[in-house]
């Protein structure tokens, strides 16, 4: 009799919990994954591309993100890697940073893609970061 009474309980709350972690999932509760309101401009607006920039993508070994890990562009926060991949906007001229101080374990980041444009930083450069912000030579994106 009591066997019967426990089996009915749990299947009751398992039943409830189901419930709970849908509810939350379409409602948009915790689980959910947002952008990282540092990876924005302050003004909250998302960064507004020009016709003179140039757009390089950046790869993060070894790790599937890290969001403290930040993309510095002429010393502003332009992104961060909530996946492997982070894409700037770049002009001639800036100067591109990595900022890893959050993390203490040691970190390396790929310059994957880069348009023909742009003579520097090259596709393929890669910067090791050690709890520490790491430069990557300025853009060279000649007219």
């Amino acid at each position: 009799m009591s066997k019967i009474r426990f089996e009915s309980a749990a299947a009751s709350l398992i039943l409830s919990l189901a419930i709970i972690f849908l509810s939350l999932h379409l409602l948009g509760g915790p689980g959910q994954y947002k952008s990282s309101p540092d990876a924005a401009p302050a003004s909250g607006k998302a960064w507004e591309f020009s016709g003179d920039e140039q757009v390089i993508t950046l790869y993060l070994h070894n790790y599937s993100l890290l969001p403290y890990l930040k993309v510095l562009v002429n010393n502003e926060i332009r992104g961060s890697f909530l996946n492997r991949y982070v894409t700037v906007p770049v002009r001639d001229g800036d100067s591109i940073a990595i900022d890893g101080t959050f993390y203490k374990e040691p970190l390396t980041v790929e310059v994957l893609n880069v348009p023909e444009a742009v003579t520097r930083p090259r596709s393929g450069e890669t910067i090791l970061l050690n709890g520490n912000v790491a430069s990557l030579s300025n853009v060279v994106a000649p007219d």
